[in-house]
């Protein structure tokens, strides 16, 4: 089943980024994107690309962190997906406080706080 290889490698993804093998952790993430994609789970590929984009942040290749965090912030833009925006705007915060711009990182963190008291109210109801 693609979704559980797809999962799968999403999964050997996060166990080499938590051994700090992060080329390794990249190539998974890459790959279980591929998967995501082919199937066309829209929110997994937003999730997979955070998790790209955070290890670029971690190896200090911002550029190439901008444009994964871009594009997970689309698809769950697209999808009206508030829990993915939420996270994205976490992955976004770090992006920016790994960049030295403090401001915009407190900024995002405390606007992701609001919007998280907002949705724990909102799936309430």
């Amino acid at each position: 089943d693609n979704r559980g290889i797809a999962k799968a490698l999403n999964n050997v993804g996060i166990v080499y980024s938590a051994q700090d093998q992060h080329n390794k952790a990249l190539e998974y993430y890459l790959k279980s994107l591929e998967q995501w994609e082919k199937i066309g789970n829209d929110l997994e590929t937003a999730n997979v690309s955070n998790n790209i984009a955070d290890l670029y942040i971690i190896l200090k290749k911002y550029s190439n962190a901008l444009i994964y965090l871009k594009r997970a912030e689309t698809i769950a833009k697209e999808n009206n997906a508030k829990s993915m925006l939420q996270e994205n705007a976490e992955f976004f915060s770090n992006y920016h406080a790994s960049r030295g711009d403090y401001k915009k990182a407190l900024e995002l963190n405390s606007g992701n706080k609001r919007a998280k008291k907002y949705i724990e109210g909102y799936n309430k109801n």
